[in-house]
Order: C-alpha cells, then structure tokens, then sequence
C-alpha cells in the first residue's frame, strides 16, 4: 500500500462502504496511532477507532447471524451541520431493517462524548447509554 509508505504513523483501513449502508463503493480511512496512543493514556476515543469498532462489529454480527444492524459514527454525528443527509441516512436504514433485523445500533457524538444508541425495532423503544448521566433514573 502506498499510504503506509506516505505515512508510518498511520493504519490504513479499507472497507465496502455498503457495510455502514453508505453505498456500493469501497473506501477507505487512516487510523493514526496517535489515536491509539491517546485512547490508551488519556482515554479519547476517535472517530476513526470507533470505526473501526463499528466494522469489526459489522463482520461478527455476520459471522454470528446476530440480527444487527451497526450505522457510521461518523455520518450520525454529522446531524447538527448535515441534518438532510443524516434524516436520510436513517429513513434508508430503517426501511431496510424494519422487517429483516431486530435492533439498530450507532454512535452519537454529542459534541463532548460519545452516547451509544440502541434501536429496538421489534418494540418501537429506543434505549441509550449515556456514560456522563449522573442520575441512574430512566428517561
């Protein structure tokens, strides 16, 4: 790969961008190992490593027959400047999932942190975890 040899401090990652249900094309992003380093002693967590994460989870509920449908942290987070691609990007997902998977997970940054959104399309419910919330009540 060329990009390794344009930048060493960087792991190229390529992927099928139908897998995130972005569209047909393969892409691909660059996860610096400064973020792994930052992630390990500071605890930030990127968008390009969660990503990553998101992928990884993408092949496993695969492999695993798991009936889950994983969406881009990244293209989620966008909804306060792109709000007309991020309203598509989930009509797209849950009219192709409402009948086929039994729950949609994604990603949020809220600007400060990252809130894990978990979609239960069998119950109409849609549960989030908040790890800044510091009440234990539920909303």
């Amino acid at each position: 790969m060329d990009c390794i040899q344009a930048n060493t401090d960087t792991i190229p990652v390529i992927f099928k961008r139908k897998h995130l249900w972005l569209d047909e094309e393969e892409t691909q992003f660059y996860l610096g190992l400064d973020v792994l380093y930052d992630l390990l002693h500071i605890g930030a967590l990127d968008v390009q490593l969660l990503k990553t994460f998101t992928l990884h989870m993408v092949q496993e509920a695969q492999r695993s027959q798991v009936s889950v449908a994983y969406l881009d942290p990244q293209s989620i987070s966008t909804i306060t400047h792109e709000r007309a691609f991020v309203i598509s990007y989930l009509t797209k997902a849950f009219n192709c999932f409402h009948k086929a998977k039994k729950f949609i997970v994604f990603a949020y940054n809220t600007g400060g942190h990252w809130v894990l959104v978990l979609v239960c399309l069998r119950w109409a419910k849609v549960l989030y975890l908040d790890s800044t919330s510091s009440t234990r009540e539920r909303d």
